[in-house]
């Protein structure tokens, strides 16, 4: 098998594996689902941005709604906001 058909497959049955997982957690009302923690929203974003996921795609693969997705992604930019230095030359510092 070549690398490009093993990986396929590997993705392939990730998907399938996320969705069993996934029909489990439908069976808890969502009310009753704990909340995904600042780790975990880190991970889930990082995910997407490497399978090139929507928002509606992660949301539903994750269980959780498109809006949080963005939430997520305006509050991961925001932090990148503060941590960075205003003025370029004090990024070297």
């Amino acid at each position: 098998m070549r690398p490009a058909q093993r990986i396929a497959l590997l993705l392939r049955r990730a998907r399938e594996a996320t969705e069993i997982l996934g029909a489990r957690w439908d069976k808890i009302p969502e009310r009753h689902r704990r909340h995904y923690r600042p780790e975990e929203r880190f991970r889930i974003r990082r995910i997407k941005n490497l399978l090139g996921l929507s928002q509606y795609e992660t949301a539903r693969m994750f269980r959780v709604s498109a809006d949080s997705i963005a939430q997520w992604e305006v509050e991961a930019g925001a932090d990148r906001e503060v941590a960075l230095p205003r003025r370029r030359g004090d990024w070297y510092r």
